[in-house]
């Protein structure tokens, strides 16, 4: 996995935002090679954010792109935070951000990325996840149960 930048937020014009990100990952599934890419661009043309002090955020575009090693394309879509708007409340959207997306998995043959739509510079967030299939349909849910699995070793 290639990552460049950071998760932090820079200061711009009055409105705090955050870095652009790009990662790059290969996916194995089913003996077959994948190619997804992240990125993550603050967006000026977005409904700026405040919070409860009024400091205001640049809120992102998460674009997400899924290739087959041949050049073909699996699925590419361009994500705010509007896209989760069936699944998280109005009231919570209205403060928050999309502040990150991450390839999680290969969960039953089908791609999984953790999400976070967020309050800016909070710990206020709804974890979503992202399945989508080797043909390019998705599904959406926000993710009730951390994993926390990995950082517990057993006695």
């Amino acid at each position: 996995m290639t990552i460049k930048n950071t998760d932090s937020i820079e200061q711009e014009a009055k409105n705090l935002r955050m870095q652009e990100y790009f990662t790059h990952d290969t996916v194995m599934i089913a003996s077959e090679k994948y190619l997804v890419d992240i990125h993550l661009q603050p967006c000026d043309s977005l409904p700026k954010v405040k919070d409860d002090s009024g400091k205001g955020f640049s809120d992102n575009t998460i674009t997400l792109t899924i290739k087959k090693m041949n050049g073909n394309s699996v699925f590419y879509k361009v994500f705010t935070k509007k896209n989760f708007s069936n699944i998280i409340p109005a009231d919570f959207l209205k403060k928050s951000i999309l502040d990150g997306l991450v390839f999680d998995k290969v969960e039953a043959g089908k791609f999984a990325f953790a999400g976070s739509v967020s309050y800016p510079q909070s710990d206020m967030s709804m974890p979503v996840t992202i399945i989508i299939t080797r043909t390019g349909k998705t599904s959406i849910q926000v993710d009730e149960v951390m994993d926390n699995s990995s950082d517990q070793d057993s006695i």
